[in-house]
């Protein structure tokens, strides 16, 4: 197959990467080299690719399905020809370009061999994707071309432009010169004709058009809204470091978008929610809850946990965005080195996880805690538990996946289906005004559709008994949906699939069939 050697500008543009290997490196370094924004996707990234580029962004997880949205350029780069083909499904349907690792059957570009200098570039690519004749024809020319060529071509391009700036300094001196000497007297000043007074009123079109165009664009969705002069924000959170680590990452994505804000510390009365932080540009306030602060005002934007969202929001209060999901499942921690066979006593922070542990794991007591994923994992240091299971995104989120003390396992879905919201970080603030607009922004439709209808399920089982999980995907343009209700004694699971429009009938019906069922 030839592919037609097609140059284009990439600096600034949002690229994908999934996976890290080897084959991923290389272009992910060309990538960076030529400017490109690149977001890298892999369970497992080495700090080689970390240091490659400044506009590199990590994200130690697998691929989830539907994430090609809106980026422009897109590599699928796994070892995996399964979800190299969904990557490129994807790719296509949200249109963007896509390289497809060992398979241009599926690609829509290639990446060819390159030599970058600093004022050229030569891309060279063999039929049939041969890569080995492209690599030789790279060596020949770089043997061919100096490095020089750069010094040489700057000189070339100074020496051209004083050539036609002294071209047009004759020419100019020329034109003044043949004025003189014709005499032609130029029209009176008060005089003008038809087709100057035409030109002029053109010209006061234009500008008007120029300034009123301006204008429009600053208040378009293309560009960042600009808020009141002073105007702050002021983003509520829980004092644990968890909870920060979730509110500073969306203080970071509005602050980028030209938002001045605050960080309020929210801690509940009755509850302890770990210690606070210091530094500036944060409050400290005791409220009955998010929905209580938003409502009086204290704060504009709540940084939530989907699990903690309450069942029917206040009248006013919204959900205003939910971020990109990170990894929905739960994760096994233990320390290192601990058998399977050794593990007797476990620790989680949600009855869902416990009730599933006890059935699937069958490895000894569990127990279920409130006091936070930092103090159960400074007691399973302790050797006060044997295991603990957890949000993976939390534990990734507090870095404790890469913590040399414990071995860190992703638990299969179909033994620990999480609660449901897990892994979504969603932001509440009242139904109207800039806080809703500014953290709309930052929504991602997908994790909405995923969001809205795990929580219209948790919503059905309302009792104080009621033990529940549910997790939604995105496949093919088809949403799946799987839930589970603990009925005492046993946990009972249920599935469906429908359009994701359907997200909450979908929902419905399971709960249905789960109720009959029990």
């Amino acid at each position: 197959m030839a592919f037609f050697p097609f140059m284009i500008e990439v600096e600034g543009h949002k690229a994908l990467v999934v996976g890290a290997g080897q084959s991923a490196k290389d272009k992910i370094r060309t990538l960076t080299d030529f400017g490109a924004d690149v977001t890298v996707v892999a369970p497992v990234i080495s700090a080689e690719v970390v240091k490659q580029g400044k506009n590199i962004r990590i994200e130690r997880r697998v691929y989830r399905p539907g994430e090609c949205r809106g980026y422009e350029i897109v590599v699928a780069a796994t070892d995996n020809p399964a979800v190299n083909k969904q990557i490129a499904h994807d790719a296509a349907r949200f249109g963007a370009i896509c390289s497809v690792n060992d398979d241009s059957s599926r690609s829509g570009f290639i990446f060819p061999q390159v030599i970058k200098r600093n004022k050229y570039s030569v891309a060279i690519c063999a039929d049939s994707t041969d890569d080995a004749l492209a690599v030789k024809i790279k060596e020949k020319i770089e043997k061919s071309v100096p490095e020089k060529a750069d010094e040489i071509a700057a000189l070339f391009r100074k020496a051209k432009n004083e050539l036609d700036h002294e071209n047009e300094e004759k020419t100019r001196l020329a034109d003044i010169s043949g004025a003189v000497e014709g005499s032609v007297p130029g029209p009176d000043e008060s005089e003008t004709t038809e087709s100057d007074q035409a030109s002029e009123e053109n010209h006061d079109d234009i500008s008007a058009i120029s300034e009123e165009g301006a204008s429009s664009v600053s208040g378009s969705d293309e560009v960042t809204r600009v808020y009141e002069e002073g105007s702050v924000l002021k983003v509520g959170t829980l004092s644990d470091r968890l909870s920060q680590v979730r509110a500073d990452a969306v203080i970071a994505h509005l602050e980028a978008k030209g938002i001045s804000c605050s960080k309020v510390l929210l801690r509940y009365r009755g509850s302890q929610t770990g210690q606070p932080a210091d530094g500036e540009g944060q409050e400290d306030t005791t409220f009955l809850g998010a929905d209580d602060a938003l409502e009086n005002g204290v704060i504009d934007i709540a940084v939530r946990r989907a699990e903690d969202v309450t069942h029917v929001l206040p009248e006013k209060l919204t959900i205003a965005a939910c971020l990109p999901r990170e990894d929905a499942r739960n994760m096994l921690v233990t320390r290192q080195g601990t058998g399977n066979n050794e593990i007797e006593a476990i620790e989680t922070d949600d009855i869902s996880r416990k009730v599933q542990i006890e059935k699937f794991l069958r490895t000894g007591e569990a127990r279920v805690t409130s006091e936070g994923i930092q103090a159960v994992i400074n007691r399973l240091k302790a050797g006060e538990t044997d295991a603990a299971v957890l949000a993976a995104s939390d534990l990734k989120k507090l870095l404790f996946t890469e913590d040399k003390e414990l071995d860190c396992e992703y638990i299969d879905i179909d033994k620990s289906l999480p609660p449901a919201g897990q892994g979504i970080t969603v932001l509440e603030t009242r139904d109207s005004g800039k806080a809703f607009e500014a953290a709309a922004e930052l929504s991602d439709y997908d994790t909405m559709i995923l969001f809205r209808s795990e929580w219209y399920f948790r919503r059905s089982f309302s009792a104080s008994d009621d033990i529940v999980a549910a997790l939604s995907i995105l496949n093919g343009g088809q949403l799946l949906m799987k839930v589970m209700k603990y009925n005492g004694s046993d946990c009972v699971y249920f599935a469906g699939i429908d359009k994701p429009e359907n997200g909450e009938a979908l929902a419905g019906k399971l709960t249905e069939k789960i109720k009959k069922a029990l």
